[in-house]
């Protein structure tokens, strides 16, 4: 399980803006980063580090690929197209509109064209499985444990559907999810 760190690509650098706020370090303009020369000191290093790690774990996927390993790569869902999930993620206001992710960089998106049906891919929230918070994740696995990663995900759902209940948040997310989406395959615009 690969799960590089998050918050580079959190939709909270989008919702979040102001004076002394993070700024948003991927975008759909830029899926590879922003220039690092529009950025402070910070963000410009968590911008290099967040690729470092990025071209890390593509290179990890992709010698698992080839050996025919397992791999399961996890970060949070995009949210830069209101059809995704009919609009489950979609910020009202359109601030997720520009959202870049992990799932929109050049590195993952030539992965998953490479691996073809060879990968398969789920979004849920996080609630769904227990979690006192929605936050939507996306999971890319190894075609192989698909069957393996819908059953454990079928059996957390049934032992929790009382907590679920709940969640108003997450009894939208059970209607929406949805397992290998298209959309994380379509190609972004690149900046060099």
């Amino acid at each position: 399980m690969l799960n590089p760190p998050s918050e580079p690509y959190s939709i909270v650098r989008h919702l979040d803006t102001g004076p002394g706020r993070p700024a948003a370090l991927y975008t759909t303009d830029y899926p590879d980063g922003v220039p690092a020369d529009t950025l402070s000191p910070a963000d410009a290093l968590t911008l290099d580090r967040s690729q470092q790690v990025l071209l890390s774990v593509v290179a990890i996927l992709d010698t698992c690929h080839t050996a025919g390993v397992p791999y399961i790569l996890g970060g949070p869902a995009p949210r830069h197209d209101p059809s995704f999930m009919d609009g489950a993620l979609a910020d009202p206001l359109g601030r997720s509109a520009a959202h870049g992710s992990l799932w929109t960089t050049s590195a993952l998106i030539d992965f998953m064209r490479h691996a073809g049906d060879l990968a398969s891919e789920v979004v849920f929230a996080q609630c769904e499985l227990g979690s006192t918070m929605q936050r939507y994740t996306s999971l890319l696995f190894s075609s192989s444990i698909r069957v393996s990663v819908a059953a454990r995900r079928h059996a957390l759902l049934t032992q929790g559907r009382a907590a679920l209940e709940s969640h108003t948040q997450c009894r939208r997310s059970l209607a929406t999810a949805t397992v290998a989406s298209p959309s994380l395959r379509r190609p972004r615009p690149r900046h060099h």
